[in-house]
């Protein structure tokens, strides 16, 4: 009796732990269902926030480049409107500029419309044998005898009778003779009192004269590059020459003496008419020299 019950009991036991090993593993497949469920739900979510994402961020660097896109243009539009405004003062400046050189030029027009034709290149005022004389080298006219107003045409130019480029001037106050510097062709135009061309004194291109003075027998010319040359009066030829430091503004001489007026250093040297040594110098305290006549 009593293993009866002991073997009815051990089959009940057995029964039920079967019934909860039943249980156990249909538990365990529930909660491996759920968790496939829930794990795909959540992998569903994932790749959905993943996509938006990849949205969210391909729309942000769509408008980031649209905005550098526009920050450019704005960059190239004020560079365009700096560049403008730039032009539109240089073509303000310019055309005040014009205006006031239209202005000016009217102006000169006016003031040459009221003065005769021939333009004065250079003119100055000499005595000669003791009669006032007026020199005048210009295009077209080469000398004027105060008392004889006569015009001898001489055009402008290299030729014999022709001046391109006067500069300074003498007369020889025994005869009247005219002696004009024609810097550019390198050379000294004599004239007589009537303005008929004399002759020609090259100074073959080695010189170019810019102040002329006439002794008897010599002439005493300044020259650039800076130079005193002392010349033979019938000749032409060089006799001497000395270098200066200084622009040569005025030359003048007496019977012994050569004065040179020298513009920089506000002095005047006193040269030997032998052989251009310097003698002495005297020293202005007025403005500096532009011009002297020693007569």
């Amino acid at each position: 009796m009593a293993t009866e019950i002991g073997a009815g009991m051990r089959e009940e036991i057995a029964r039920e732990l079967e019934r909860i090993r039943r249980e156990v593993l249909m538990a365990k497949q529930e909660l491996r269902d759920r968790f496939e469920y829930y794990f795909g739900v959540l992998r569903e979510k994932h790749l959905e926030m993943e996509a938006r994402l990849d949205e969210v961020v391909r729309v942000a660097e769509t408008r980031v480049v649209d905005r550098q896109t526009q920050l450019n243009q704005l960059r190239i539009t004020k560079a365009e409107v700096s560049q403008n405004l730039v032009h539109n003062k240089l073509n303000e400046t310019l055309v005040n500029v014009s205006r006031e050189l239209d202005e000016k030029i009217q102006g000169l027009e006016a003031i040459v419309d009221q003065v005769p034709s021939v333009w004065l290149e250079w003119r100055d005022e000499w005595l000669v044998g003791g009669m006032a004389e007026l020199c005048v080298v210009c295009e077209g006219v080469s000398y004027v005898n105060r008392h004889n107003p006569v015009c001898s045409g001489v055009n402008r130019g290299r030729g014999q009778n022709e001046i391109s480029n006067p500069w300074g001037l003498s007369t020889d106050r025994h005869n009247g003779d005219v002696y004009v510097c024609d810097f550019v062709a390198a050379r000294i135009q004599v004239f007589s009192r009537e303005g008929i061309h004399q002759r020609t004194i090259s100074l073959q291109g080695l010189s170019y004269p810019i102040e002329i003075t006439v002794t008897p027998h010599q002439l005493f010319v300044s020259c650039i590059p800076f130079c005193l040359l002392k010349l033979d009066k019938l000749s032409g030829s060089i006799l001497c020459s000395v270098k200066t430091e200084d622009g040569i503004c005025g030359l003048s001489a007496d019977t012994d003496t050569l004065y040179v007026g020298m513009r920089s250093s506000n002095q005047i040297c006193h040269h030997s008419l032998e052989d251009l040594t310097t003698i002495r110098v005297t020293t202005l305290n007025s403005p500096h020299i532009t011009q002297h006549t020693i007569l």
